[in-house]
């Protein structure tokens, strides 16, 4: 008997049996654990490890590694091809690195850090179940981010951030961002999902007030923005765009009058950047002198080495030299050359392609949406090697298709669902 042509390309990880099923929550908890332990290891959150937490992501990585490989592993094409030419594209920036300054430890940390955890999650992610619980994983981190910095804010806390709210010993941005990460997929299933409308927004607005007070303003643009633009592309809302948009409108509209009467420094800071404009200087001259490094330097002038070659970047380079342009696009540019820049582009381009396509679903929206989120905060804050949740959440889309990969003309979910192998 013929196999149609479509089936040919179906692939679906197989489900374990075995009470529980408890691995989805378990790889997606040692991702998020993993990427958010950078910065919140000094945090109340972490510091009561007696090991190092980033030890303890790393740790759970492997583990959850070597579990995932008692099942089958099916790597496509579509997945090893991109992966292994951004690889391939990040080869000579790390070629023509200076030996001395931040160059090596920023070319160490792409090779031993960043790069075996994209390797896990290309494993780990590859179940619907597993990119889920991973979206969910945020949510409790950024709630619990938020709550922590209510909670343990105190006068001295807020003097040293100018009275903006925070969660002790991590910066505003980090904070921002990982409320952020809240804030947008509870919103996103709120507009999608009828069953969790209300539990989700209200939880969302909870969050949202804190990130107004955070007053950080790329991840309460990047939360906005993202929301715009996953309701203008999921499939989830084809044919009824205008009430979610609506809802957008109202919910910015009274965190704008939020931040106006009651947001504290943090929402003073926010009302100062709107009406100015959302402009910054230091960074359009970062963003600015990496293009044109990288115009000049087609190869890149090295990984790490943007202060060396940068006056923007002189002035805010710390005592090891470590500089970066606040935008992942144009520092791919700068340091790893147009070789680099081309596969950040077509890895972005790819992830994103494919988000939507399983978009039919609220997690699938949330999980798109989670991914512009971090892509959008990308350019305008932290570096390639610390931008973690980023490079997972792209290689969560990348894998996405592996098990929707056959779809109907109409765009219909697949007929073949992931749900079917359970049995």
């Amino acid at each position: 008997m013929s196999t149609p042509a479509t089936d040919r390309h179906r692939w679906s990880p197989p489900v374990p049996t075995s009470a529980g099923r408890w691995w989805p929550w378990a790889y997606a908890a040692a991702l998020t654990w993993w990427a958010a332990s950078w910065n919140l290891r000094n945090s109340v959150l972490m510091s009561w490890s007696p090991v190092e937490p980033v030890w303890i992501g790393s740790g759970l990585l492997v583990l959850c590694v070597v579990h995932r490989l008692g099942r089958p592993v099916v790597l496509p094409p579509g997945v090893v091809v991109p992966l292994a030419l951004l690889v391939a594209a990040f080869v000579p920036g790390a070629m023509l690195s200076d030996a001395d300054g931040y160059g090596p430890t920023k070319v160490a940390a792409l090779a031993v850090s960043l790069l075996p955890a994209l390797l896990a999650a290309v494993l780990l992610l590859d179940h619907e179940r597993v990119r889920t619980s991973w979206v969910w994983s945020q949510v409790v981190v950024g709630l619990a981010v938020a709550l922590a910095a209510v909670m343990t804010a105190d006068a001295a806390d807020l003097v040293l951030v100018g009275g903006r709210l925070t969660l002790p010993t991590v910066d505003t941005i980090s904070t921002g961002r990982l409320v952020g990460a809240a804030v947008v997929p509870l919103l996103v299933l709120g507009l999608a999902s009828a069953r969790l409308r209300w539990v989700a927004w209200l939880v969302a607005v909870a969050a949202g007030a804190v990130l107004v007070q955070v007053g950080s303003r790329g991840p309460l643009l990047a939360a906005v923005v993202s929301l715009v633009v996953v309701i203008c592309a999921a499939r989830c809302f084809t044919g009824r765009r205008a009430w979610p948009l609506a809802m957008v409108a109202l919910a910015s509209a009274a965190a704008y009058v939020f931040a106006l009467r009651g947001g504290g420094a943090g929402g003073r800071r926010i009302v100062d950047s709107v009406q100015g404009g959302l402009g910054d200087e230091t960074r359009a001259d970062l963003v600015g002198e990496a293009v044109g490094l990288g115009l000049r330097r087609l190869f890149g002038v090295g990984w790490g080495d943007f202060a060396r070659h940068s006056e923007a970047g002189r002035a805010i380079a710390n005592e090891d030299g470590a500089a970066y342009a606040h935008n992942v696009f144009a520092e791919a540019f700068a340091e790893g050359g147009v070789l680099a820049l081309l596969g950040v582009v077509m890895l972005v381009v790819l992830a994103l392609v494919r988000l939507r396509r399983v978009s039919h679903a609220p997690a699938g929206a949330a999980a798109l949406g989670i991914a512009v989120y971090w892509l959008l905060n990308a350019q305008v804050s932290s570096d390639v090697v610390g931008n973690r949740f980023l490079w997972i959440a792209l290689v969560g889309g990348l894998v996405a298709s592996v098990s929707h990969f056959a779809t109907d003309r109409a765009g219909q979910r697949p007929v073949v669902s992931e749900a079917s192998t359970d049995a």
